[in-house]
């Protein structure tokens, strides 16, 4: 496991982050989701729904991921889909759950995803 320490604002931690992991963005971003890079403007606005509630709920990974977006030289509504891919196939998928989390008024698949990003300490 790789692991780096990074201090800062959240946007300059992303930064760092961004800067470490450069060389592998375009292979990870190729093996991983190379749907996402082909068809971007395809995905935009589930981004900007994930955006939306990562703005609402947890800012600091919207703005640790626009840092990284800054390092790596890349879209920013790209990184993001990257940092979130699963939702947004999901949220592009026909038929997908348009169903809420009561306790945060988010949908239900998203929700229990915002625990999994980093914790300041």
């Amino acid at each position: 496991m790789l692991k780096i320490e990074t201090q800062g604002s959240w946007h300059e931690m992303g930064r760092q982050i961004g800067e470490e992991f450069r060389d592998w963005f375009a292979p990870v971003t190729e093996h991983f989701a190379s749907w996402l890079v082909a068809d971007l403007d395809r995905f935009r606005p589930a981004i900007e729904e994930v955006r939306s509630l990562l703005l609402k709920y947890v800012p600091e990974i919207a703005e640790e991921t626009g840092g990284m977006a800054e390092a790596v030289d890349a879209d920013p509504d790209l990184m993001l889909g990257l940092r979130f891919f699963n939702e947004l196939r999901e949220r592009i998928a026909p038929g997908c759950s348009g169903h809420k989390d009561s306790r945060t008024d988010a949908p239900t698949r998203f929700a229990g995803r915002l625990g999994i990003a980093r914790v300041a300490s």
